[in-house]
C-alpha cells in the first residue's frame, strides 16, 4: 500500500466507534502509519453517519485523532441520518456531499439553485466541500457552479490499483471549464435582458411619482409586465404608505400555505435587505435575493428604489415572481447536456 507522492491525501472510511479507542489502539495506528512511512497529515478520516451511538465521546475521539494531525471528514452528508448540527459539533475539516445530492441537483433545477447556497453554508462552518457520486458532465458542471472544492465520481476515474492518469483528469477538467464559461456567459446575458426590463420600468416609475403622477398611474406600466406581482412604497423609515398595487395577472403561490395576505398598510419593513440597500445607495435600483413573500404568499425578487420627492425620502419597491425569472434562467439547462 502507497500514496503516490506527498501531495496526496489517503481517505478512509471509519465507523464512528472507531475513533472512540483505547490506547492501544491509537497505538497501533501509529505503528501503521510508522510502517507505511506515512504522516497523519496525509490521512484523511472519513466519519460514516450512523444513526445511534454516543455523540459526545465521537466528538471527543475526533478531536483527539485532530490533535495527532489527522484530517477528519464528514461522509455522505445530505442524506440518511446526516445533519448541519454535525458539523458545528463534529468540525470536520471536509464535508462529503452525498451522491444523492448532486444527482437531484441535476434533475430539479429548483435543487440546483439551493446548492451554492449550502455550499456556502458549509464553508462559513470552516469546512471544504467534496461532491460525491459525479457521474455525468451536467454533475460535474453542477459541482463547478456551485463552488465545491474537491469532485470525485465515475465521470472522471473509477477506482483502480495504479495512479490516476493525470493528463486526462486535466482534460476532463478543462472541459468542464469550458462548458462552465459557456454557461456563464449565456446566463449573464439572458440575466442582463432580463433584469433591464424590470430595472428600466422601476426608474420610469420613479420619476413618474416624482413628477406628481399618482402611485397607481406611476406603476401601471411596470405591473403589465409579465411576472410583475406588486408595487409598494415605504417611506424613509421603512413605513409602508397605503396598501399593496397589485398585478391583475396572478402569480404562482407556494404550496400548503395560506393564500390570505396580511393587512400592509404601516407595516415598517426596515428590516428587509430591499429597504435598507435602496437607502444606503439612492436613486440606484436594488435587487433583492429570492424569498418567500408573504404578501402574496409565493417566491419573489424585490426591485427597490431610494428616491426624494416632495420634501420626502421614498423608497419605491416592486415584487417580481421569481419562478417567472428562474424559468428564464433554465435556458441554460436546457442546452444539450449528456445526462
Amino acid at each position: 500500500m502507497r500514496v503516490a507522492n506527498a501531495h496526496q491525501w489517503l481517505f478512509l472510511n471509519a465507523r464512528p466507534d472507531s475513533f472512540i479507542t483505547s490506547d492501544a489502539y491509537r497505538r497501533f495506528v501509529e505503528g501503521t502509519l510508522t510502517r507505511l512511512q506515512l504522516t497523519p497529515e496525509r490521512i484523511v478520516l472519513e466519519v460514516l453517519e450512523t444513526p445511534n451511538g454516543n455523540l459526545d465521546r465521537l466528538i471527543e475521539g475526533v478531536a483527539s485523532f485532530r490533535r495527532q494531525g489527522f484530517l477528519i471528514a464528514l461522509d455522505d452528508f445530505g442524506a440518511g441520518h446526516s445533519n448541519i448540527d454535525r458539523v458545528w459539533r463534529l468540525q470536520p475539516n471536509i464535508v462529503k456531499l452525498d451522491r444523492s445530492v448532486i444527482a437531484q441537483a441535476a434533475q430539479e433545477p429548483r435543487v440546483a439553485r439551493m446548492l451554492p447556497r449550502l455550499v456556502s453554508l458549509l464553508h462559513e462552518t470552516g469546512a471544504l466541500v467534496l461532491v460525491e457520486g459525479v457521474e455525468t458532465p451536467f454533475e460535474a458542471l453542477l459541482s463547478m457552479e456551485c463552488d465545491a472544492d474537491f469532485v470525485q465520481g465515475f465521470y472522471f476515474a473509477h477506482p483502480a490499483p495504479s495512479t490516476v492518469d493525470e493528463e486526462s483528469c486535466r482534460a476532463v477538467m478543462d472541459s468542464i471549464s469550458e462548458m462552465f464559461r459557456a454557461r456563464v456567459e449565456l446566463n449573464e446575458r439572458t440575466k442582463t435582458t432580463l433584469l433591464s426590463a424590470y430595472t428600466d420600468a422601476l426608474q420610469t416609475a420613479a420619476e413618474r411619482f416624482c413628477a406628481g403622477i399618482d402611485l397607481r398611474r406611476a406603476t401601471e406600466d411596470l405591473l403589465r409586465l409579465e411576472g410583475a406581482a406588486r408595487c409598494f412604497l415605504l417611506d424613509g423609515q421603512g413605513y409602508q404608505i397605503g396598501d399593496d398595487i397589485k398585478a391583475t395577472q396572478p402569480c404562482v403561490s407556494a404550496p400548503n400555505l395560506s393564500r390570505s395576505t396580511v393587512g400592509v398598510s404601516g407595516s415598517c419593513w426596515d428590516r428587509r435587505p430591499y429597504f435598507r440597500d435602496a437607502i444606503s445607495e439612492p436613486g440606484t435600483v436594488q435587487i433583492s435575493e429570492p424569498y418567500l413573500s408573504i404578501n402574496g404568499v409565493h417566491l419573489c425578487v424585490t426591485f427597490s428604489i431610494a428616491i426624494s420627492a416632495r420634501g420626502s425620502m421614498w423608497v419605491l419597491c416592486a415584487d417580481i415572481d421569481w419562478q417567472h425569472m428562474a424559468g428564464h434562467y433554465d435556458v441554460g439547462n436546457a442546452m444539450s447536456w449528456d445526462r
